[in-house]
């Protein structure tokens, strides 16, 4: 995990907990993602950390799909659940 961002920091949890406290989310792109929760909460999903912090809140983040790219594949969007539907 990074320095920056540890799924224990303060910012961390209480990104987390403002974004489980809105219940399952679902966003298109990863741009709806940052214009919901800002580009920093962006960089704690990048880093893995606020994935990490989402689960002591009792939900899973994952891509919403992947498509072709010039690597392979990509993820695009995010969908946020409750772990109980993963």
């Amino acid at each position: 995990m990074s320095e920056l961002y540890s799924e224990k920091a303060p910012q961390v949890m209480e990104m987390a907990k403002r974004i489980a406290d809105r219940g399952p989310q679902i966003f298109e792109t990863d741009t709806d993602f940052i214009k919901g929760y800002g580009q920093e909460a962006a960089d704690m999903v990048m880093h893995g950390d606020l994935l990490v912090a989402l689960w002591a809140y009792g939900y899973s983040a994952q891509p919403l799909k992947f498509v072709p790219s010039a690597a392979g594949t990509s993820p695009v969007g995010l969908k946020i659940m409750p772990i109980s539907e993963r």
